[in-house]
This record gives structure tokens, C-alpha cells and sequence, in this order.
């Protein structure tokens, strides 16, 4: 008996004997227990060293084989895999000697392959890469790397079906629903565009746009509903083309003549031209959003429809009018020559112009659907100054940012006077010329209490100023005013005060007349 107790102790020594375990913090360096992400056993299995890494939980993360571990890598043999913490795969590979040999597999956490790299005694064999349909990507990819050769296929659900490959060195090739071949493209970096190129509707994937090319130039687009009845065709002679529109049932809705630029930017000239866009991926459901008529290549009259199929606005070159999503009457502005006269006119659903008598007394930038305003610039008839308001994003817009006082709507050319505010007081003042400081400051605030102060004494430099959180300078920079074209000074604008990180509409002085599409 006494034996077999000796036995069974000496067992059980030398598996804790050979059983270590190193703790791991979340970036797998070595830690305590308490701080740990990551616990590893090693037991010795042979000549081989068997290395298990788990979650802290005590969910296996890893397993393999190693002969070694050398300045914290291990010597892998055979076959090692990793695991998500619920229990599956996330990537199993096959080494010799710390190579990788044979087939390298990689899942995402719901167990589906995402990349397979093969490898040999010489090196890579290939590499392929999977991504699946998603909520931001309608399509599958396959991608392949392979003889220093790239091939990427974008696909619906088959992919020897309807499918979009490229092949590098800018060859692609497009496949119908029937996984028939559409057209070959060459996209060369020298002469452009040749061949014929597809777009794709999504949800199921289907041939929207056709086009074809030659050197670079559009020469015939053909875009189809989602049933294959097509929609709008151009066909184009050099710098010139006639744009024809159609309906669903494939009657002809209008004709008209357009010209091509060398961006490739198509413009109507002559007749009726529609635009219908489509309000989702799959094509199925659109609605008719502009109906204009042009002349000599001008735009003579245009309406605007809401998805609804309501009318939006109502242009013409006397007047153009706004209408709500319901069809009741928002603003009116007449012209006389082309210029704003009297009225009021919203411009990119964010920036309102009022106008009387041909003078601009208000202009307005909205932000959120016209919820949140983010500049606002009165004409004051006793001062005969325009009094212009920023305000600050920092406040969510609700307290002056700056306060700008000009002769004319937009005179950051001429002279301009800057009030710096702050938690709702004036703090700094400054003069402007020719978008230059002539004199004073213009202090910007942020949020976590850096800011930074542009200052001039006499107009001759303009000094910028960095302060960080703690008030500590992190910049001082003298700009000498040589030029006041001079790209380097500081340019105060509208533009400027508005801020780099606000995104809004380009700032003009007044709206154009039917401008062209």
C-alpha cells in the first residue's frame, strides 16, 4: 500500500511540475493574475512543449504544439488554432519548425471563412480573402492573390453568376444575371476609359447602367429599370449627344440635346430633360425629381419634385417659388436681369435669402433640416451695416461664437470688424482688410479649454498663438504681412470663423437663377 501511495504522489508532482502558467494583460505581456486578459498552462507532451491560452474566463483561446519558445515566440509544429471567446474557431494553421506550412484558414466570430492563405517550402501560394453581405456592403467579394496577380470579384449570392471582376492593371469584366459576359474594360492611366463598364443595382444585384467608351469619352449610356426595360439612353458623336428618357412601361417621356466636357460632365442644350432617381438599392422604386426645359444651353424653366411627387420648387427666369412636402407655399423671390430682386429663396435646403428692392437684408445657414441655426446676417437700415452671427458648435449653436459688422453683405475683401465672444460676452475685437487683420484679435475656443489667439499690433504680421488645456503654449508663429495675396497669412473669413470642422454649404452673397445642373 505504501507503494502505491508513493506512486500516486509522484504522478501528481510532476504534472504540476511540468504544468506552468503565465499570466497576460490585453496585450499579451506578462502580468499579475488580478490585471490579467489572458492566462496561459504549458505542459511538457513528448519533445514537444503543449501550449493552452484562455480568456480569463477560462474559455480556451488558443492550443498547439511548440519545440520552443524563443524571446516570447513560440517554435509552432503541427497544427495550431485560436478561438473566439464563444467557443469557435477564429484561425487554424499547419507549422514546421515556426513556419507556415500547407493551409492557413481565418473565420469570423459566426464561423464563416474569411481568408485562406496557402503556403510551401518556397513561399506563398496564394491568398484569398472573403467578405460577405452586410447593412453597408450589398455584395459578397471575393478577392485572390496568386502569381503576383490580383482578382477581385464582386458578386450577388453566386458567383459564377451575375458578378463584377477585376482582373488588375485596370481590366475589369461584367457578367449578367445569367453569368453571361456584358463587356470587357480597360481603364488605362494614359487615354482613359475603353470598352464597356456596368453598374449595378443591389438587393438582388442587377444591370443598371451600361456604358460604353472609347479613349476616355462616353459614347453610348444606356441606364435600365430593375425589370431590364431601359430608362434613359445617350448616345454621343465627339462632344455632343442626344439624352432620351422613358418611362416603365417604355414610352418616350423627352428628348433632349446635350453637350459632353472633357470631365465627361453631361449638360443639356436644347428640349425637355427629366431626371428620375431612385430611392433605393434595388431600383425598384423611384419617382420623377427634376422636369426641365433648355434653350441655346440655358435653363428656361424647372420644376423640383419631393419624393412625394409633390412640387418643391417652380423656377423660372421671372420667379421661382417654394412649396412644403405638403404643397402649401414656403417662399417666393422675383428676379429682374437674372439678379435676386424681391423675396425670400432657400438654396441647398440650408442657406435662406431675403431680398427687397434688390438689396440682400438677411441671409441665414441652417443646419439638421433647418432646425439648428448656425449664421445669421441682418442688414441694420439705421447703421446701413450688415450685423452677421456665428455661433459657436461647441454650444450646440445656442450662444455667439463672433459677431461680424460690414458695409457690404460680404466685405471680408474690403474691411470687416470681429467681435470675439465667449460664454455669451465679447472678449477680443479685430479689424479686417482685404481678409487681413489690420488690427486687434480673433480668439478661437474649444471645448476642452485650448484655444487659439490670431493678433496683429499695427497690420504688419499677423501672430498665431496655441494654448493647450493646461495653458501652456503649443505654438507661436509670426506671419509677416509682405503681400495680402500671399497663401501663407491667414486669411479672416467667413469661411474662417466659421471653423475647419463645421461642415456647411459654401457661403455666397445671393442666390443664382437657375443655375445649370
Amino acid at each position: 500500500m505504501r507503494k502505491l501511495y508513493l506512486f500516486i504522489f509522484f504522478i501528481a508532482f510532476n504534472i504540476c511540475f511540468a504544468q506552468q502558467i503565465t499570466y497576460f494583460d490585453k496585450n499579451w505581456k506578462e502580468t499579475s493574475k488580478e490585471k490579467a486578459s489572458y492566462y496561459r498552462e504549458v505542459s511538457n507532451e513528448g519533445k514537444l512543449m503543449r501550449i493552452k491560452d484562455f480568456f480569463i474566463s477560462g474559455k480556451l483561446q488558443m492550443e498547439g504544439l511548440a519545440s520552443k519558445i524563443e524571446n516570447g515566440d513560440e517554435v509552432f509544429e503541427g497544427e495550431v488554432k485560436w478561438y473566439f471567446e464563444n467557443g469557435k474557431v477564429e484561425k487554424s494553421s499547419i507549422f514546421k519548425n515556426g513556419t507556415q506550412i500547407g493551409l492557413q484558414k481565418e473565420f469570423d466570430a459566426d464561423g464563416k471563412l474569411v481568408e485562406e492563405d496557402l503556403s510551401n517550402e518556397k513561399g506563398n501560394v496564394y491568398t484569398r480573402k472573403y467578405k460577405y453581405k452586410s447593412e453597408t456592403q450589398p455584395f459578397n467579394v471575393f478577392t485572390e492573390w496568386k502569381d503576383d496577380t490580383i482578382t477581385e470579384t464582386e458578386y450577388d449570392n453566386d458567383i459564377k453568376l451575375i458578378r463584377r471582376v477585376y482582373k488588375g492593371d485596370g481590366n475589369y469584366e461584367y457578367y449578367d444575371e445569367k453569368g453571361a459576359l456584358i463587356g470587357k474594360l480597360n481603364d488605362d492611366y494614359v487615354d482613359g476609359k475603353s470598352g464597356i463598364e456596368v453598374i449595378y443595382f443591389y438587393n438582388p444585384m442587377k444591370v443598371r447602367t451600361i456604358i460604353e467608351y472609347e479613349k476616355g469619352k462616353y459614347k453610348v449610356i444606356k441606364n435600365y429599370f430593375p425589370d431590364k426595360k431601359l430608362e434613359s439612353e445617350i448616345i454621343t458623336a465627339g462632344t455632343s449627344g442626344t439624352l432620351k428618357k422613358f418611362d416603365r412601361q417604355g414610352k418616350l417621356l423627352s428628348s433632349a440635346k446635350v453637350e459632353v466636357d472633357e470631365q465627361k460632365n453631361i449638360t443639356p442644350i436644347e428640349g425637355t430633360y427629366i431626371s428620375e432617381d431612385f430611392t433605393d438599392e434595388t431600383g425598384n422604386k423611384s419617382y420623377i425629381s427634376v422636369i426641365a426645359e433648355y434653350k441655346a444651353g440655358e435653363v428656361i424653366t424647372r420644376k423640383i419634385f419631393y419624393e412625394n411627387g409633390k412640387l418643391k420648387n417652380d423656377e423660372s427666369q421671372e420667379k421661382v417659388t417654394h412649396y412644403a412636402p405638403d404643397g402649401s407655399l414656403k417662399y417666393t423671390m422675383i428676379y429682374k436681369n437674372g439678379e435676386p430682386f424681391d423675396g425670400t429663396e432657400i438654396i441647398e435646403d440650408a442657406k435662406l435669402f431675403e431680398f427687397k428692392n434688390g438689396k440682400m437684408i438677411s441671409f441665414r445657414i441652417y443646419l439638421n433640416d433647418m432646425k439648428t441655426l448656425a449664421l445669421e446676417n441682418i442688414f441694420n437700415p439705421k447703421t446701413q451695416m450688415y450685423e452677421q452671427k456665428i455661433f459657436d458648435e461647441n454650444s450646440d449653436y445656442k450662444q455667439i461664437k463672433f459677431v461680424t459688422i460690414t458695409k457690404e453683405a460680404d466685405s471680408y475683401k474690403t474691411q470687416a470688424e470681429i467681435i470675439t465672444y465667449q460664454n455669451g460676452q465679447p472678449v477680443a475685437k479685430a479689424v479686417v482688410k482685404n481678409e487681413v487683420l489690420e488690427s486687434g484679435k480673433v480668439i478661437f475656443f474649444y471645448p476642452d479649454k485650448k484655444k487659439t489667439i490670431f493678433e496683429t499690433k499695427d497690420g504688419s504680421s499677423t501672430q498665431v498663438t496655441s494654448y493647450n488645456e493646461n495653458g501652456d503654449m503649443t505654438r507661436n508663429t509670426n506671419y509677416p504681412v509682405k503681400n495680402v495675396d500671399d497663401y501663407e497669412i491667414p486669411k479672416i473669413n467667413e469661411g474662417f470663423l466659421l471653423g475647419n470642422d463645421l461642415t456647411l454649404p459654401t457661403v455666397t452673397s445671393k442666390p443664382k437663377v437657375l443655375y445649370n445642373e
